[in-house]
């Protein structure tokens, strides 16, 4: 399974690598390796805005497990704000196909037996790409399912929006719109226990224990 991240900032992308007996390609992959690209390449940058664009892929993209990662990132302060927006249908063409398209080319000619020849083809194809290969008995994927569903309600018909928003203002407040220009539908996911809604100080408390755990 190779899972790509192209940071347009710096033209380069980041090609997470791991064979099907270490995990699957479901929201919680995805979560994993958003946290590890956000821990070692965003936060040392210092951005505070993200603006994420993927393809409709309802298993792994377009949930709301994946939405709520980044409700929760918002909402802890790790950014002031984040743009979610997927391609519309038959203009899906995007940098990480390019970058794909360049490893799918080395690897066809490069002469691999193990993972660690792939490992190294991927990380060869493009002077602009890096490979991060998570290997067996690596504890790398975390179970982000059932942190995020006790910390946020449901969005309700996620399939029919294209560009999801969260702002720092709007804590647990999802802006969805089906276009750039249609007027944005907001949905506040925050749980409501005893009569409170989820606080970001229990966002953060609940995320930085679960990822140190």
């Amino acid at each position: 399974n190779v899972f790509g991240i192209f940071y347009e900032n710096e033209g380069a992308q980041t090609n997470y690598v791991y064979d099907e007996f270490v995990s699957g390609k479901g929201s919680d992959q995805i979560n994993s390796m958003l946290q590890h690209f956000i821990r070692t390449v965003l936060l040392p940058a210092g951005k505070k805005h993200l603006i994420v664009y993927a393809d409709n892929c309802s298993g792994q993209n377009k949930n709301n497990y994946v939405i709520k990662f980044f409700l929760a990132q918002v909402q802890m302060g790790v950014f002031e704000r984040i743009d979610y927006k997927f391609f519309v249908k038959g203009h899906t063409k995007n940098s990480c196909d390019r970058g794909f398209g360049h490893i799918r080319r080395h690897v066809g000619r490069a002469d691999c037996w193990k993972m660690d020849h792939i490992v190294s083809a991927v990380n060869e194809a493009a002077t602009s790409s890096s490979a991060v290969h998570i290997s067996r008995g690596n504890e790398f994927f975390k179970s982000y399912k059932p942190l995020v569903t006790e910390l946020y309600k449901k969005l309700v018909g996620v399939q029919q929006y294209q560009i999801f928003s969260m702002e720092a203002t709007k804590p647990g407040v999802v802006q969805c719109k089906k276009g750039p220009d249609d007027e944005p539908v907001e949905q506040d996911l925050r749980r409501k226990v005893d009569g409170v809604l989820t606080e970001s100080t229990k966002v953060e408390r609940m995320l930085t224990h679960f990822l140190e755990d």
